[in-house]
């Protein structure tokens, strides 16, 4: 199966890694090209005109010099080229780059020097001497013996300045074509070289910008970002990753809420700019759950992150307080409810299987007297919650903690003058269930944990009438440390030491600041504590739940 799957993974990775190579060497290309056609342009444009500039130099220089020189005029004075003088231009011709034709010619255009010597003393070619004749120097492109030229025509004068006849020193066209071609070529071969490295430099990129991104494509990496980004928007926790340097890297849309601010000015900030702890420290040194902040509101679990650097970077796990505390509120009031109906289920089935017993072995008597006992008891100590408390639930969470109480030898007492209505005028059904729930689970642990040889009680009491909503729970446990007092109702903080503890009190610290209500405590270590609970504002209705 891991063949079957992992095979199509691999063509799509090599897929993938093709297209981006395709990619990366189209932009290079394109890129390439242009820069190279504009750059290889402007220097073939150059290198053309510098050669044609070049060989225009030279022909004019040649031309001039020799037109000055006394054995030309010499030569023009005899009529003709000693051995001597033709030897000197056939050299010149020779050893001059680019230069192909020499041309001296008479007034008459009888020719006096030509590098083919059989045209020596035949009439010049070409048609464009008449300036020369004239006394001017100029170039142009002719028509000669060897073909199209281009040439410089320029006057030969004798010392008195008059003209002798004219030189021509000419390079042929089929010869500078030859050369352009030349440069041609050789602009060719570097503009294939460059090519070449291009491919090569874009397959290099490729398989380093593949390795920077972690072997994703840039299209693979984006569809990630954009899939795990929504994947972060969608969760109800905030989540806030802070780079080493203690600056936060990334927020989702539940971190902006919780925060109040907009993730444009929280990403990139320092951290302890925006959040701190409950002390005013910072939280890049802390590790933990359920962390107070500097924000009341804000709940932190701080998770490191093995980034394999010398500080690693921290995610921060953001819980809005108030909701998480409503949250718990509901789970922690259906857990009482449950423990509740537990309770009362076992007791039920304690005592079912006690007449069952008797019948069984023939006591029929005896189970007749266990059941009426069983119903006196639990007229004497249910009935009291039945009659005063007609709030459904909140009377079964009594039943059950009184069942739970009993099977722990503790003995649990709803005072007199208790009562409450089927809906509460100042708490939730949800509320009473998590105060109630609450306060006397750790009075029934409080006093069992006091021992076998001391008083063991808890005593409740629930008042409500037009006025207020009273709440009263006492027992006879083990009391609160003076030391412990002033934090019971932090969050997460137990006097116990298992893990998951310590939720309680604060929950019911936080239905009391919720309806403007007040708690007292009354504690001595050995000897008990008083919760006292009062409610005087009336809550808008939606409902018993």
């Amino acid at each position: 199966m891991e063949e079957n799957i992992s095979a199509p993974e691999t063509q799509k990775s090599k897929l993938d890694s093709s297209r981006l190579f395709q990619q990366i060497f189209l932009c290079c290309s394109i890129t390439g090209t242009l820069l190279l056609g504009f750059a290889l342009g402007i220097t073939l444009h150059f290198s053309i005109s510098t050669f044609q500039t070049q060989l225009d130099d030279m022909l004019k220089t040649t031309a001039l010099s020799l037109a000055d020189s006394a054995m030309v005029r010499e030569a023009y004075h005899r009529g003709y080229c000693t051995d001597e003088m033709i030897h000197y231009f056939d050299t010149l011709v020779d050893t001059a780059d680019n230069m192909d034709v020499l041309t001296l010619s008479d007034c008459n255009l009888i020719r006096l020097y030509h590098v083919n010597h059989a045209l020596i003393g035949e009439e010049f070619v070409g048609g464009d001497q008449g300036d020369a004749l004239a006394g001017k120097s100029y170039f142009s492109d002719a028509i000669g013996t060897l073909g199209l030229q281009h040439r410089f025509l320029t006057p030969v004068r004798d010392t008195d300045g008059s003209i002798l006849g004219f030189i021509t020193v000419s390079a042929t066209m089929t010869c500078i074509s030859s050369l352009k071609k030349n440069i041609f070529s050789t602009y060719f071969w570097i503009a294939l070289v460059l090519f070449l490295a291009l491919g090569i430099i874009s397959g290099i990129i490729s398989l380093v910008v593949r390795r920077m991104l972690l072997g994703f494509t840039p299209q693979g990496l984006a569809n990630t970002y954009l899939t795990q980004s929504e994947m972060l928007d969608s969760l109800d926790e905030g989540v806030v990753f802070v780079d080493p340097k203690g600056k936060v890297q990334l927020v989702n849309q539940a971190a902006e809420n919780i925060l109040g601010q907009k993730r444009s000015k929280l990403e990139g900030a320092p951290l302890d700019a925006i959040l701190r702890t409950r002390e005013e420290t910072t939280l890049l040194d802390c590790t933990g759950e359920n962390l107070s902040t500097s924000r009341p509101n804000v709940l932190a679990n701080i998770l490191v992150r093995d980034d394999q650097n010398k500080k690693p970077g921290l995610t921060l796990i953001l819980k809005d307080k108030t909701e998480a505390v409503r949250k718990a509120e509901q789970l922690n009031g259906t857990q009482h409810i449950v423990t509740a109906l537990r309770a009362n289920n076992h007791e039920f089935m304690n005592r079912l299987q006690v007449i069952a017993g008797l019948l069984q072995i023939g006591r029929t008597q005896e189970a007749l007297d266990y059941i009426g006992n069983v119903a006196s008891i639990h007229s004497q100590a249910i009935g009291p919650i039945i009659q005063n408390i007609q709030n459904p639930s909140v009377a079964a969470l009594l039943l059950g903690k009184a069942n739970h109480a009993h099977e722990l030898e503790i003995g649990l007492t709803l005072l007199s003058g208790s009562t409450l209505p089927p809906h509460s005028a100042y708490l939730s059904t949800n509320e009473l269930v998590t105060v109630l729930g609450n306060l006397l689970g750790n009075a029934i642990e409080a006093v069992n944990a006091q021992g076998s040889g001391n008083s063991r009680s808890v005593a409740v009491q629930i008042t409500e009438d037009e006025k207020s909503l009273l709440i009263v729970v006492s027992d006879t446990g083990i009391g609160i440390p003076q030391e412990m007092l002033s934090h019971i109702y932090d969050f997460g903080f137990s006097t116990k030491a298992a893990e998951g503890r310590g939720f309680g009190m604060s929950m019911i610290q936080n239905i009391v600041v919720r309806h403007d209500g007040t708690i007292d405590v009354d504690t001595e270590q050995g000897a008990g504590t008083t919760f006292t609970l009062i409610f005087q504002i009336k809550r808008q209705k939606e409902g018993s739940q």
